[in-house]
């Protein structure tokens, strides 16, 4: 943010940060300043999001119209990424190369941060 003061308007809510943190990249690419808010409780316990009315992208009111012109264009160009689509030479080396880095250290991510802790709140619970 630029520091460009007026006042701000929500333009959309999200249920998690990962699509808010999106758009507002999104909007400051294109030049839009733009604010997040209620990030903190809904990132520490994401099922709050329906109560608190999600994470909020405010603009401001100068810029609302251009932003949701700049969201609306977007949605229309939104291209569908599948192996179709995919250069012939990607198609080729995702083939050979079978999963890549990124998906094996997300799965051993979710791994860890879901699936572990519910295995020792387990343990413990039976344990009692």
């Amino acid at each position: 943010m630029t520091g460009v003061q007026g006042k701000k308007v929500l333009l959309k809510a999200f249920l998690t940060h990962t699509e808010a943190a999106l758009l507002q990249s999104f909007l400051e690419y294109h030049g839009i300043d733009s604010e997040m808010r209620d990030t903190h409780i809904n990132s520490i316990q994401h099922l709050y999001s329906n109560f608190t009315g999600g994470i909020k992208i405010f603009v401001l009111e100068s810029q609302l119209e251009e932003a949701k012109r700049i969201i609306e264009e977007a949605d229309q160009n939104e291209i569908e990424l599948s192996q179709e689509n995919l250069p012939q030479e990607l198609k080729e080396s995702s083939e050979k190369e079978g999963p890549s880095p990124v998906r094996l250290k997300n799965r051993i991510l979710v791994l860890m941060l879901y699936v572990i802790p519910i295995l020792i709140s387990l343990i413990f619970y039976f344990k009692e």
